[in-house]
């Protein structure tokens, strides 16, 4: 996202600053917010996984671009319901969530997660800042559909076979030029299993949707080395970028 905006990100000055880092700037550095967001935001699942302070991009005019990793639903929940007393978030900010890939059939938890953020939102959702759910993206893993299995099977199915992290294109998949998938499978036509899942209930709550599955569906190239779920950049990130300002457009969301 900092690539993208680099004509309004502040002067290289800034640089000189004690928390200046390339991917971007701690959300605050006075200790008095320092604490609060540890306690408010970060307590209890900071131990794990890239859960930390979040990272932003400042830019000219005041305004910021974040990232605060969170892995889990009862953490999300608990991240929005505090937006506006931790962060200070207003109806002129907008938040893109999602929780999914940390989420597994076998647990049966996953739907109440995402009908509880669902619920957050018909109840809160005017009155805090604007939230976009962000669908969950296509993995590429040799396996049925793409998608890695519980972690209770992957060492059987993936890596005993010597599959290992090879990422594969989606078998009976279509891409077409305007953005729908045919081919005869349908689990991937409908997003695989979280997206199935997720999209009647956020559909329900009238929550804007930001869709990144189909415009990715077909990059099994563009992943990492190794693993078959995170992305190079430039790349999928890059056609993300794109369908958000699309998304923030269709909803007339993209502020002046």
């Amino acid at each position: 996202m900092a690539c993208f905006l680099k004509p309004f990100v502040v002067p290289e000055r800034y640089r000189a600053e004690p928390d200046w880092r390339p991917e971007g700037q701690r959300f605050c550095s006075d200790p008095a917010c320092e604490q609060l967001i540890q306690q408010e935001i970060l307590a209890d699942w900071d131990g794990c996984c890239g859960v930390e302070h979040p990272i932003c991009t400042r830019l000219l005019g005041g305004g910021m671009v974040c990232h605060l990793r969170i892995n889990q639903g009862p953490h999300m929940l608990r991240t929005l319901q505090r937006m506006g007393p931790v962060f200070g978030a207003s109806q002129r900010d907008v938040v893109e969530f999602n929780i999914g890939l940390w989420h597994h059939k076998r647990e049966g938890q996953y739907g109440g997660y995402v009908q509880a953020l669902a619920d957050h939102y018909v109840a809160n959702g005017t009155s805090g800042p604007t939230l976009i759910w962000r669908d969950n993206s296509p993995q590429h893993f040799d396996i049925e559909n793409g998608e890695f299995p519980h972690p209770d099977d992957a060492p059987a199915l993936l890596y005993n076979v010597g599959k290992g992290g090879r990422c594969v294109p989606m078998q009976n998949v279509t891409l077409q030029p305007d953005g729908t998938i045919t081919g005869g499978n349908e689990h991937v036509a409908r997003g695989g299993w979280r997206n199935i899942m997720t999209d009647p209930i956020m559909g329900a709550a009238g929550i804007p949707i930001h869709r990144t599955w189909n415009n990715t569906v077909m990059m099994h190239g563009g992943h990492t080395r190794g693993e078959c779920t995170h992305w190079c950049s430039p790349g999928a990130y890059s056609v993300w970028v794109w369908s958000l300002w699309r998304t923030l457009l269709k909803h007339g969301l993209a502020q002046p």
